[in-house]
């Protein structure tokens, strides 16, 4: 007879890790279980990737299609011209090294009027 088999610590730790397994075996079982019944009672949740409909935003179109815009580009253009315009009464005497702070004085002025 083996001494191993016959010690009764050895027994009690086989006895363990049997009802260790079978406990692991029944969370396993019962997990599967609720997770089927789950995609079988309500598979949209479960598939919710193939139901949702992804799509692309045409921002350029959208905005074109917008009933102010036209109004908006002529404004746009009127500034832009009168801007110019400006720009080429005010710089016709200055040299290249004058005519660089220029821009950024414009920008700050519009910026202040579109904020009024």
């Amino acid at each position: 007879m083996d001494v191993k088999s016959a010690d009764p610590k050895n027994k009690t730790r086989k006895r363990m890790i049997s009802m260790f397994t079978k406990q692991l075996k029944t969370i396993v079982l019962v997990a599967f279980l609720f997770f089927s019944i789950v995609a079988f009672i309500n598979p949209n949740t479960t598939y919710a990737a193939d139901a949702s409909q992804v799509g692309v935003v045409n921002y350029q179109q959208l905005i074109n299609q917008h009933p102010d815009m036209a109004q908006a580009n002529e404004t746009y253009k009127v500034a832009v011209k009168q801007a110019q315009d400006d720009f080429n009464a005010k710089s016709a005497n200055m040299n290249d090294q004058d005519k660089k702070p220029y821009p950024n004085s414009y920008n700050k002025e519009s910026n202040k009027n579109n904020r009024n």
